[in-house]
């Protein structure tokens, strides 16, 4: 029960810092088409960069679609939260051992959610700064949680 909890805190986490890489990234598009300096490749990279987390945020997070539901729909794929979800509610109403249905539901999310969450913290912590700095360097406005060099 223990390891739910932590992997639900770990991937609710990672999914919250990917919606606001994903804000951000927004802003610094705007940023960058309101820029006539700004070279193609920038604004081409801080595109991909969103193409990444809309994937990670409405493939791999959630499922969007507008078909009905699973059920109706198979075979969907099943989504990091769905999995969690399922997992942790059947999880929190026992008090239990874990079922093997549990302990297989863990090991996926375990081989699964990885994987994501080493991309969005290459995101986060290597990609999106190094369009803050490119933008610095060109004099694109200022976008948020992005502190503009000061020349004195």
């Amino acid at each position: 029960h223990q390891k739910v909890a932590d992997l639900t805190r770990i991937m609710q986490g990672t999914e919250e810092y990917a919606d606001n890489l994903n804000n951000k990234v927004l802003s610094i598009l705007q940023a960058i088409n309101s820029t006539p300096a700004a070279p193609p490749d920038l604004q081409k990279k801080a595109r991909d960069i969103q193409v990444q987390l809309d994937v990670i945020l409405n493939q791999k997070f959630n499922r969007q679609s507008a078909r009905p539901s699973d059920e109706e729909n198979p075979p969907a794929p099943v989504t990091l939260n769905q999995r969690l979800g399922k997992l942790s509610w059947i999880s929190f109403g026992s008090t239990g051992d874990p079922t093997q249905t549990q302990g297989d539901a863990y090991s996926i999310l375990m081989e699964e959610f990885p994987p994501v969450y080493e991309q969005v913290k290459q995101i986060g912590e290597t990609e999106v700064p190094q369009l803050e700095k490119a933008m610095e360097s060109i004099g694109a406005p200022v976008t948020p949680g992005r502190l503009p060099e000061w020349k004195k």
